[in-house]
């Protein structure tokens, strides 16, 4: 196996007034790292912001996850 650094994810969202794609917020990131036995899954819940919907510091921290990839899936 190469050293490439391969992540598998995926993001589960929250419809808020219906299910309006435009209208939701993120609820979980869950990823790992291809050939990893442990999988994470970060909540909005982890990420205190301004109200339940705020979403921002979760998505924050997926990008970082996300950055250091060298491929996804």
């Amino acid at each position: 196996m190469s050293n490439s650094r391969i992540l598998v994810f995926d993001i589960e969202a929250a419809g808020v007034h219906g299910l309006k794609a435009d209208r939701s917020f993120v609820v979980c990131f869950g990823f790992k790292w291809l050939g990893d036995k442990k999988t994470t899954v970060l909540t909005v819940i982890d990420y205190p912001g301004k109200d339940c919907q705020d979403d921002g510091p979760l998505l924050k921290a997926a990008n970082e996850i996300l950055s250091k990839a060298e491929g996804m899936i």
